[in-house]
């Protein structure tokens, strides 16, 4: 539009300043600036746009698209109680149990291990629950009884993803400890009914911090 209105003798350097002032892009902003529809070669600019700080490249398109478009949301949410859970589950990774300071007021009885008396302030203790995935390859170290054995150390990625996902989760000023330790053994306190198909030496998932 602009060059139109240029006198017959412009010169090229008037006529391409002329062009470039035009309200028409040849850009597809609208497109490029979605999370559902940006081309996935943008998606890494993308969320860089966006200041995205949970991100791993070996994502799926689908999660990398999901969690662009939820970043806005999520970074609302960091510091708060509301933000475990949300930043695991783009990991994989599931929040059982956890405790925090401020607690409500510690009133009547309290299983053991619930207790906050003495617990400092900003400072979290979750139990967390996430996969650890052993390698298809190994190689053989020392016997067994029945032969040799591969021995493969177990990949702890997903455990890393999670310790990073509650770090982007958390206050700058909050200390975390993490229990990934999901299993406990069958104890006498557990008062299994008789006729039970739990059976000593078992182990029980944990639901909560503490011995239970």
């Amino acid at each position: 539009m602009g060059a139109a209105l240029l006198h017959s003798n412009a010169g090229a350097f008037e006529r391409a300043i002329a062009e470039a002032m035009t309200d028409k892009l040849p850009v597809p902003i609208r497109q490029i600036m979605d999370p559902a529809t940006t081309p996935s070669e943008f998606l890494p600019f993308l969320a860089a746009h966006r200041s995205v700080d949970l991100w791993f490249e070996d994502w799926s398109q689908d999660r990398k698209r999901a969690i662009v478009a939820d970043w806005p949301k999520l970074a609302s949410l960091v510091g708060t109680r509301a933000a475990p859970p949300r930043f695991l589950a783009y990991v994989d990774a599931e929040l059982i149990d956890a405790l925090s300071h401020p607690h409500r007021p510690l009133t009547g009885r309290y299983p053991i291990g619930r207790v906050l008396l003495g617990h400092p302030a900003f400072r979290a203790i979750y139990l967390v629950k996430t996969a650890t995935v052993g390698p298809r390859s190994g190689y053989c170290a020392g016997r067994h009884p029945v032969g040799r054995r591969p021995s493969r150390a177990a990949d702890f990625r997903p455990v890393k993803r999670a310790l990073e996902a509650l770090r982007q989760a958390k206050a700058p000023e909050t200390e975390i400890l993490v229990d990934f330790a999901n299993y406990r053994p069958l104890t006498a306190g557990d008062a299994i009914p008789a006729g039970s198909a739990v059976r000593a030496g078992q182990y029980l998932s944990r639901n909560r911090l503490g011995r239970t």
